[in-house]
């Protein structure tokens, strides 16, 4: 679908001093579009030399950084919610963002977490209009992490056309319909005591239907509902860790109700779901340790983040005891995306005491 399909509903957003969505909508049409001519010069232009290509590349990488910028912030002018965009779901788009950093944002220096530093350096012969090849240095107390990567330009261009394009189409259902229904709200209400495999199936058909979404749309609801089935069908010897599972079960269709809250613009029901014994012994085991592992945290959700297990593994050495421990080596174990995801962005809610004690 066309982006000028949702021009008339852009200006048709008032822009005034009482929000920001009708501007925010209108800067995110005007640069998407101008994206698109970037893209369609880099896919025609020739080149004669180095230096050439470089600015090409430059452009292309900056481009769509700014262009992932836009889509989300399309959907916020236009739907209020990021729920309709998620690019992390795309693999390539989701890698985008560290070959940003590393080539065009910091390669020379490059910052992480906890006082490592990167450097990326160029392969000169790997460079061309197709792709290119880099690789990082990863300096963390003495101590050295290479990592090589190798892009692809036109699966680049591909990935973000194609997450452009679904996102239109979704956003166009959305605001070409009435968004209320009451009978779903109440599904999701009985998901969440349930927590029922084929009550999932039901909810994610109903919410496709009214929302007309296909298979392809990355809508964060639906996203979610792939993850709770994750998390249903998952389970583990020990009680401790099980009681953790169901509780991440339980938050996933707490936030699926809150967006179809949101999206239909009604008062939500409050759900309140228990924090099992494991994850308040893990709370305890950070609070005591928090200047150095608060922010070992951000990104321990991220399984592609270059640092992730070196993070980690600093955790460890922090010297947890009992169930904390128990569940930072659970996380440890997980070879899935999905499951890092949900363990990783469960540990990260911690709160820090100013945080804890302002509210």
């Amino acid at each position: 679908m066309s982006l000028l399909k949702l021009k008339p509903y852009v200006e048709a957003l008032e822009k005034d001093e009482q929000n920001s969505y009708g501007y925010r909508a209108k800067s995110s049409f005007d640069m998407l579009e101008n994206v698109d001519l970037m893209i369609e010069a880099f896919k025609t232009d020739e080149v004669i030399n180095q230096g050439e290509v470089l600015l090409d590349v430059f452009g292309l990488l900056q481009g769509f950084f700014v262009g992932i910028d836009c889509l989300y912030d399309l959907a916020i002018g236009l739907t209020h919610y990021k729920y309709y965009i998620n690019i992390n779901q795309n693999k390539a788009l989701h890698q985008l963002k560290y070959i940003r950093n590393d080539i065009v944002g910091h390669p020379t220096n490059r910052t992480y977490q906890q006082g490592s530093i990167g450097f990326s350096v160029l392969k000169p012969t790997s460079l061309t209009k197709d792709g290119m090849t880099y690789e990082t240095y990863i300096y963390k107390k003495n101590k050295l992490d290479k990592h090589m990567v190798s892009v692809n330009f036109d699966e680049l261009i591909e990935a973000y056309t194609s997450e452009k394009k679904q996102l239109i189409e979704d956003i166009y259902q959305f605001v070409s319909q009435n968004p209320k229904d009451g009978k779903m709200l109440d599904e999701f209400l009985n998901l969440y005591e349930t927590l029922n495999l084929e009550l999932v199936d039901k909810v994610r058909k109903m919410f496709m239907e009214k929302y007309g979404l296909n298979e392809n749309s990355k809508h964060r609801l639906l996203w979610r509902l792939d993850l709770l089935e994750v998390l249903i069908s998952w389970h583990d010897q020990s009680n401790d860790i099980d009681e953790f599972i169901t509780y991440m079960a339980q938050e996933q269709v707490h936030k699926c109700y809150e967006m179809l809250c949101n999206i239909q613009n009604v008062k939500c029901t409050d759900l309140y779901t228990e924090i099992p014994k494991i994850l308040k012994e893990f709370y305890i085991f950070i609070r005591k340790n928090e200047e150095e592992a608060y922010p070992l945290l951000t990104n321990l959700h991220d399984k592609d983040f270059p640092l992730h297990n070196q993070e980690l593994e600093k955790l460890l050495s922090l010297n947890p005891k009992g169930l904390a421990l128990e569940l930072l080596l659970f996380l440890k174990v997980q070879t899935s995306e999905q499951k890092v995801y949900l363990i990783g962005s469960t540990l990260k809610k911690y709160r820090l005491k100013n945080q804890r004690n302002k509210k």
